[in-house]
């Protein structure tokens, strides 16, 4: 199943992901109660997967964008639009050679990398076609960031079943979710409101690590 996907999210909102029929890539949005209001224009319909997107990686002016939302204009969406042309080792490469060497520092780093794990799990079915040692990969990169895509992880650490002793998928989930209610507590302007929004998206967390005896 193809996915909506909402570039450009700050560490206070999780990644949304929206089932669709066909693939569908907007700029960013903001969240206003239940509604989603893009920031500016949408920057793509329906992508044509016979088309060649030739994208300048020098283009990443923050002069247009606020802080934490990535250029529109990152080789990743060129990557994703072209599935199944290309696979999850296009993207794989992707994240481990071009994130690092083009956007690291930058202000929206973390979320281009969720963005990125999202696609590799959701479009590229991560979990079924990379090797366990790939999977850990890219556990290890989301335990390491401030605030991963909850649903994301667990997902990858379901895929880690028979590679990690299922005490250690336990204690990977349990300590995340305290770390995530840690964080959010310690380090985020308003910790009530981020927690009212997004809670549910942690316990996730804390109930798969439960679950998981």
């Amino acid at each position: 199943m193809l996915q909506l996907i909402h570039p450009g999210h700050s560490d206070q909102d999780n990644l949304f992901l929206f089932p669709m029929k066909k693939r569908l890539i907007f700029s960013p949005v903001c969240l206003v109660g239940p509604v989603l209001i893009s920031l500016v224009t949408w920057s793509g319909c329906a992508i044509n997967h016979d088309e060649t997107h030739k994208v300048s990686q020098e283009n990443l002016s923050t002069t247009t964008r606020p802080p934490g939302i990535y250029p529109d204009t990152v080789r990743l969406f060129d990557i994703v639009g072209r599935y199944p042309e290309t696979t999850w080792k296009d993207l794989d490469l992707y994240y481990r050679n071009d994130i690092p060497k083009y956007h690291a520092g930058m202000d929206y780093a973390d979320n281009l990398k969720k963005l990125a794990i999202s696609h590799l799990v959701y479009t590229f079915q991560l979990t079924e076609h990379a090797d366990k040692k790939t999977l850990e990969f890219y556990v290890l990169e989301q335990t390491s960031m401030p605030i991963p895509n909850a649903e994301v992880l667990i997902n990858c650490l379901e895929g880690l079943k028979g590679y990690w002793p299922d005490a250690r998928i336990r204690a990977t989930a349990l300590s995340e979710y305290e770390r995530l209610i840690d964080y959010v507590n310690t380090d985020m302007k308003d910790p009530e409101g981020v927690l009212l929004r997004h809670k549910h998206q942690f316990d996730k967390l804390k109930e798969y690590g439960e679950h998981n005896r």
